[in-house]
């Protein structure tokens, strides 16, 4: 996994990490293709350049596509989850309405107890902490809506639709802090960035012979797995980085926004 710092950079500066490491490597491969020994290997595999070059590119391109893909696909659940809760939200709110006073604005008030502490939390979800503020938030709606709603008749009839909806809620949140664990794993990053050195030792070892058009080849290619890579990256925590999932549809359900 990647270390977190990396998601606080702004994307310009995440594109030239990305590039950086990616051209190191191709200079590298550059300076020792000038060595003897290197340069005759080359000429040996000569005749099977097109093909070597179009087996690591075919292979690098299908683990950029499976990768992103799996990045995508996280991050539009994600977005769906936190979309969820806030409908959740909103219709405990709408229900608390109906409720008769002081049950009513007690359900109110917890509900707005509950994103504000989603506001809080929500810069450190994927950590595994167990005893959050919006965790004692649900507790103490469920108490208030088990324990305070049988004052009279109106009340109790919107009971069950008021446990059922915080129910939703809690499940949503559930889905949501699990979402935020999720990421590109370690031994996927550690794939596609050996199919892209491989692919840069392809493209070097195929115009070992001549520096010029080498060197003209690895900075081309370094930009081809340079840009997937970062669009990988920016989207790799659907709730860490520039390109992080906004909060808002579950603060505005609250009643924080407006």
């Amino acid at each position: 996994m990647l270390p977190d710092v990396i998601f606080q950079w702004s994307l310009g500066s995440s594109f030239l990490f990305m590039l950086a490491v990616t051209g190191a490597v191709a200079l590298a491969l550059h300076l020792i293709f000038f060595l003897p020994p290197v340069q005759r290997m080359s000429i040996r595999i000569g005749d099977l350049s097109p093909i070597l070059q179009n087996l690591a590119g075919t292979f690098f391109a299908l683990s950029v596509a499976f990768l992103a893909s799996a990045v995508w696909a996280t991050e539009d659940r994600a977005h769906e989850i936190v979309n969820d809760e806030a409908l959740s939200i909103r219709r405990v709110s709408t229900y608390a309405q109906a409720l008769s006073a002081p049950s009513r604005d007690t359900v109110q008030n917890l509900i707005r107890d509950y994103a504000k502490a989603v506001e809080r939390e929500w810069p450190s979800m994927s950590d595994s902490e167990s005893d959050k503020p919006a965790n004692r938030d649900i507790a103490a709606l469920y108490a208030a809506i088990i324990s305070g709603l049988s004052d009279n008749e109106q009340n109790r009839m919107l009971q069950q639709r008021l446990l059922t909806a915080v129910d939703a809620m809690g499940q949503a949140r559930e889905h949501r802090l699990t979402a935020a664990k999720e990421s590109v794993s370690n031994g996927q990053w550690i794939m596609v960035s050996l199919l892209a050195v491989l692919l840069l030792v392809v493209i070097a070892a195929c115009h070992g012979r001549w520096p010029a058009s080498r060197a003209a080849a690895l900075v081309l290619i370094t930009f081809a797995i340079s840009i997937p890579l970062f669009v990988i990256l920016a989207h790799d925590r659907p709730f860490a980085g520039h390109q992080a999932i906004s909060p808002e549809p579950i603060l505005a359900a609250g009643g924080l926004l407006r």
